[in-house]
């Protein structure tokens, strides 16, 4: 116990000062940065998707714990890729209609200045992200030619799912303007209002929700937590899970139980969470 204590103290008073940090990181640098570099190229050639994550993880699993580890191991992978990926999609969906408000309340401010609806639409995307200022580049282009703006707009949104009912919603006021004859920007001043509800909802939801998504991740690690005290004690719960029939098949329920209330309370979050 003492000589532990004096290696650690020893580590502290040894320990590099900032200056020697911060020339070390100058040194790894350029490695870190090929590594980094390595890695994105590795990603971006290996398609990732869950059937291949299912297979890693079916192969990880029967390697370390026989085929009720396969399993185990296929489906903890692939509902954790699915999870993520859900997560993932939820906030880009609510970041797209968060920037498609902002643009429109731009296009907004250029129509009650009194800008034609070409002109207002590419100074709103000069100032927007890629993807909307996309969608209003294609907008300007078809009012400047006067070809069907709703006929475009629901093409687009065809084209990009993930704004499909906002856009929906743009191709129905440029009609109601063009029939009736009702000032394009009170419409899409509307429009704005609705979508920046929707996403102060969603993002209220969103945090919301942590409690309950963390309750069900603590769940999720309470078989793991309950293997690592049996080992503890001496109980040796991994090697009846690995050596024996009835383990194995115990082994590879237990997982796809626990994966079936983790995908279970996902889809009950992202429904509430929904924009």
């Amino acid at each position: 116990m003492l000589t532990t204590t004096l290696l650690l103290v020893m580590a502290v008073l040894l320990w590099p000062a900032a200056p020697a940090r911060s020339r070390l990181r100058g040194i790894r640098s350029p490695l870190g940065r090929g590594a980094r570099r390595l890695a994105h190229r590795w990603v971006a050639a290996v398609p990732l998707s869950t059937p291949s994550l299912a297979v890693a993880g079916a192969l990880a699993g029967a390697l370390v714990a026989g085929p009720g580890g396969g399993v185990a191991g296929a489906v903890s992978a692939g509902t954790l890729w699915s999870r993520w990926r859900a997560r993932r999609a939820e906030a880009l969906r609510v970041s797209a209609l968060a920037n498609l408000a902002r643009a429109l309340r731009l296009l907004v401010a250029e129509l009650r200045a009194g800008a034609h609806p070409a002109t207002a639409a590419e100074g709103a995307a000069a100032d927007t992200d890629p993807q909307v200022a996309g969608v209003l580049t294609a907008f300007a282009s078809t009012s400047r030619l006067g070809g069907d703006m709703a006929s475009a707009l629901r093409t687009i949104s065809e084209q990009q799912p993930v704004l499909g009912d906002a856009l929906e919603g743009l191709a129905n006021a440029w009609a109601l303007s063009e029939r009736f004859g009702v000032p394009l920007a009170d419409l899409v001043d509307a429009l704005c209002a609705d979508l920046e509800h929707r996403v102060r909802f969603a993002r209220q939801v969103h945090a919301g929700m942590a409690g309950p998504r963390a309750t069900a991740a603590v769940l999720a690690a309470l078989p793991l937590l309950g293997l690592l005290l049996g080992e503890a004690i001496g109980a040796s719960p991994w090697s009846v899970l690995t050596t024996s029939a009835p383990g194995q098949a115990l082994l590879a329920i237990g997982a796809c139980l626990v994966c079936a209330g983790l995908s279970w309370s996902n889809r009950l979050t992202a429904k509430a969470a929904r924009p």
